[in-house]
């Protein structure tokens, strides 16, 4: 049997702040739909289906129609939420795409989070992409291969800043007992992303200032602090610093840095780091100096 459901979802809360759902419907039907929707206009939604699978929690997944603004897709997967505080549209797309994961915050959640943090100003304006982008550049390939990573996307086609930005507003996440999931890892953030030419070599190394959950931490060969740092869907990068090459830090300046790692290393709260890479290289470099530079008080 169909059910229907008519929601208005609008860009700000009733208390002013705003709507982290609004954007997340803005930039999935980007990504699943190349359907590029207003980002300051009330969306209205329109659905009609048929219970499809089996209910995670309060969510309850349906195959039908649907309707955004008045443009119908029928053939769709949506997923609804039924609490006491009222219906709420959580995620869609069409039955010939791969699905989200129960629970997760996986395909168009970086984009609207990003866009929420430049909106507080958190996020610098280079780090954010429109809708108009993620429908043009990324929905094809998204939908038509199943190793795309989102995160790497982000990050390659992140603006650069000439110069190192200035400390952002952000909070470092504060450290929990909680340990690392299983599955559902949080997933990387990129909050800076920036240029320095350090030797004045003319080889400039790019840096970016990154949340990750991490594990698996350690000192390694040459005084190296090495871990695991999370990338996208539970797949990790391993990771680790210059060592006792480092030019800018000793030792010393380096176990503070592997202190701070301590307190987030294997639990579920993400770190603040810094992976700088040289050139057109694709090796991965824990920036220690860096980090205690831009880190300050909050490091041991």
């Amino acid at each position: 049997m169909n059910k229907k459901f008519t929601i208005t979802v609008a860009p700000a809360l009733s208390d002013g702040k705003p709507n982290y759902r609004f954007y997340k419907l803005v930039y999935t039907a980007a990504l699943r739909f190349k359907l590029p929707l207003s980002l300051i206009e009330t969306l209205e939604v329109s659905l009609e289906g048929a219970e499809y699978q089996a209910k995670y929690k309060l969510r309850t997944t349906y195959l039908g129609v649907i309707s955004l603004n008045g443009i119908k897709f029928e053939n769709v997967v949506y997923v609804v939420d039924q609490s006491p505080r009222g219906i709420e549209l959580i995620t869609f797309w069409r039955r010939s795409q791969r699905g989200d994961a129960a629970g997760s915050k996986g395909g168009a959640h970086q984009f609207a989070e990003a866009y929420l943090g430049y909106l507080s100003g958190k996020v610098l304006q280079s780090q954010i992409f429109s809708p108009e982008v993620v429908a043009t550049e990324i929905s094809d390939t998204y939908n038509s291969d199943s190793k795309f990573n989102i995160t790497i996307w982000i990050i390659q086609k992140a603006r650069a800043l000439d110069a190192e930005p200035n400390e952002p507003s952000e909070p470092i996440e504060v450290t929990t007992n909680d340990p690392l999931p299983q599955e559902f890892v949080p997933e990387l953030l990129l909050r800076n992303k920036w240029k320095t030419d350090v030797l004045r070599s003319g080889t400039f190394y790019t840096n970016y200032e990154v949340d990750a959950c991490i594990k698996d931490l350690k000192w390694g060969r040459d005084e190296r602090i090495c871990c695991q740092l999370h990338w996208e869907d539970g797949k990790f990068l391993h990771i680790e610093d210059f060592g006792k090459f480092d030019r800018y830090t000793d030792k010393i300046g380096r176990t503070r840095v592997f202190e701070y790692l301590q307190g987030y290393a294997n639990r579920a709260s993400r770190a603040r780091v810094i992976l700088t890479v040289k050139g057109d290289a694709t090796q991965w470099t824990l920036a220690s100096s860096t980090m205690i530079k831009r880190l300050g008080e909050a490091l041991p």
